[in-house]
């Protein structure tokens, strides 16, 4: 099976189920089909592609975080590993389906998946790594490293078995090993963290260029880069190389053991992240990243640019919420080296509204009025808007939070203050669905009430009761809002925001 078709089989089933009912509404178009290449992110089924009734397959590429085995899943789809050659920077192996692959690719590694035509996986590249020894540790959530702000979090950051365990802050001087995604300038955010019995031999850095002379130096983060004709950089555009992602390797670092680095003489520099020349083509792309820079029109993902247009479909936000900083999965199809989004969808998908019930200082944790069961966590890497901590709100306080969730604990990547109101909201994905109720985050919404105008579809139309119950399943995010009125919740509104 191709590793798109298990998850959008799934997909585009009940998205013709739901066709099928809208139709009969009135509504629709009566079914799925398409022309020329096909549905860019997955399987054509229908009139487009190989000719009708079949399952059509372009050449794809997929970058992200590998997320679990069983196979390996990366972007939520199951990729097999058979006999598919594993690729790091200083060697090569095939994956077994089972301890050989589990024991070189890990959780939270950020990796490249190519397929082909054929349907089966051609290679996994596994990203480039920031290898060093911890310059200073800024807090429970951030260290520095190589010149770059390291972010760790409890619940996205994996760390290597009986050496690094989950919230446990490494020391100054420590040698370690970091996959992750550049997220800023200076900034790398944690996927799995390794710490070093010994220094490796070879200093890696990677993030954003800046101050680049032209010739013989640049910056990343703080860490000054110097390069000579010697060094390896075959791979790098002519002309300035500010505002490229890149990654440097090189053995010599100007400060002493257990101070920062300094200056990396690099030995070789080259673009970081999956490299898509302006050549490129490819039918199916799926990327994972964080938005270094752009607006919702035109926006980059380390070194890719990805448009989008009034037929690009947003989920778990809007157009509006796409600001630097934000983790997103953008899936289409790349023409020319740029990647044109059909669908981008928010990585940080959890939401809330409402008032504070309660708040915890010792445990920098707060609940909210009618939603009794979720925690909302916060952190050193919280951003706070119209309010300056947590330090400053009190019980009452009308707040809108996004986050990341964890079971019932929504750990918060943003927390806005709002002006008093009697809003409710919770968007989170489904854990059960038994209509009429659904439970997301610990919360059950019981829609008996609810008229079909209520239920909401993906483009923010009506979509009627049964529809809704046809498309929303297990891991479906969906958003829920109603009204408090004393301590209950008159609920009036769900809406589908991921199918």
């Amino acid at each position: 099976m191709h590793p798109f078709q298990t998850r959008y089989l799934a997909r585009r089933c009940a998205a013709a189920c739901l066709a099928i009912l809208l139709t009969a509404c009135g509504g629709g178009d009566g079914g799925i089909g398409g022309t020329g290449a096909g549905i860019a992110t997955g399987p054509n089924l229908g009139g487009g592609g190989s000719g009708g009734g079949g399952v059509a397959f372009g050449t794809g590429i997929s970058y992200g975080t590998v997320q679990g085995f069983g196979s390996v899943i990366v972007n939520g789809v199951h990729y097999e590993d058979r006999g598919v050659d594993i690729v790091f920077d200083d060697r090569t192996i095939r994956g077994d389906g089972g301890s050989t692959t589990q024991g070189n690719l890990r959780v939270g590694m950020v990796v490249r998946v190519d397929f082909d035509s054929a349907s089966s996986v051609k290679s996994f590249t596994v990203d480039s790594a920031l290898s060093g020894r911890i310059e200073s540790v800024l807090d429970a959530n951030r260290f520095v490293l190589m010149g770059q702000t390291i972010r760790i979090d409890d619940t996205t950051t994996r760390y290597e078995d009986n050496v690094l365990r989950t919230g446990l802050v490494p020391a100054v001087g420590d040698n370690v090993r970091v996959q992750g995604l550049v997220s800023g300038s200076g900034t790398v955010t944690a996927g799995y963290l390794q710490k070093l019995s010994t220094a490796s031999g070879q200093f890696e850095a990677k993030g954003v260029v800046a101050n680049h002379n032209g010739s013989t130096s640049f910056n990343i983060g703080t860490l000054t880069v110097t390069y000579s004709t010697a060094t390896t950089t075959s791979d790098m555009p002519a002309g300035s190389w500010n505002g490229l992602v890149v990654e440097v390797k090189g053995s010599s670092c100007s400060g002493a053991a257990g101070t920062p680095c300094g200056t990396l003489s690099a030995t070789k520099v080259q673009p970081n992240g999956p490299v898509v020349s302006t050549s490129t083509t490819k039918a199916q792309a799926e990327f994972e990243g964080t938005v270094t820079s752009g607006t919702a029109a035109s926006f980059k993902l380390g070194n890719l640019t990805v448009t989008t247009d009034s037929s690009t479909r947003w989920e778990a936000g809007a157009a509006a919420d796409l600001l630097p900083g934000v983790k997103v999965e953008a899936e289409g199809s790349i023409t020319n080296g740029t990647l044109k989004a059909s669908k981008v969808s928010f990585r940080d998908s959890a939401r809330a509204e409402g008032d504070i019930a309660t708040l915890t200082s010792a445990t920098s944790s707060f609940t909210l009025n009618g939603l009794p069961g979720v925690t909302v966590k916060v952190d050193s890497l919280t951003e706070w808007k119209k309010v300056a901590s947590l330090s400053a709100l009190g019980v009452g306080n009308h707040l809108r939070i996004r986050g990341r969730l964890n079971g019932t604990t929504l750990t918060a990547t943003e927390v806005e203050l709002r002006s008093a109101d009697q809003r409710v909201e919770l968007q989170a994905p489904l854990t059960a669905v038994a209509a009429p109720s659904i439970t997301l985050a610990g919360v059950t919404v019981n829609t008996t009430g609810l008229s079909d105008n209520s239920f909401l579809g993906l483009n923010d139309t009506a979509i009627g009761r049964s529809a809704f119950f046809v498309a929303a399943k297990v891991n479906t995010v969906v958003k829920v809002r109603g009204n408090l009125s004393g301590s209950t919740i008159n609920w009036n509104e769900v809406q589908l925001e991921s199918d």
